[in-house]
């Protein structure tokens, strides 16, 4: 196990849970004799506290420390039906659907000076705009402010 792993054992000791806040919203609805069924789940979690791992310069001896930072959201929607299509002494058919919508978005990073806030990726040369590029990693979802007049 190199010096590297064992820093970060020691400091994975020290570092608090990241927390979690839910909101959710559901709804089960049963109409016709029992013969349908409706279930909503709209939800939204906040993960506050995540861990991750955070790139170091090389200067330091570590490639990257474990670390408490940023906001995520998970958002979604969940819908299931279900129905007694036919139904008779001998026999029924029943049929059921589900449908599942989730997004999730970062919310919080710490400022790094990248674009966005962008934790991990790589940049990248575009040869169609002539310039580099980030692909991938995390970056904070953009914030539109309004004015009301």
């Amino acid at each position: 196990m190199g010096i590297d792993r064992l820093c970060q054992l020691a400091l994975l000791t020290r570092l608090p849970w990241e927390k979690g806040h839910d909101d959710q919203f559901w709804l089960r609805r049963i109409i016709l004799n029992d013969r349908i069924s409706i279930i909503a789940d709209i939800y939204s979690r906040d993960i506050k506290d995540k861990l991750a791992n955070l790139t170091l310069p090389r200067s330091t001896g570590f490639s990257s420390i474990l670390t408490n930072n940023g906001t995520i959201r998970n958002k979604g929607i969940e819908l299931q039906v279900d129905g007694e299509v036919f139904r008779s002494n001998d026999f029924s058919w029943k049929w059921s659907d589900f449908y599942k919508c989730n997004r999730n978005y970062v919310i919080k990073l710490p400022e790094n000076d990248n674009d966005l806030n962008r934790q991990g990726g790589t940049r990248i040369w575009n040869p169609d705009t002539g310039r580099e590029e980030w692909v991938g990693g995390l970056v904070k979802v953009r914030e539109w402010v309004t004015t009301l007049l």
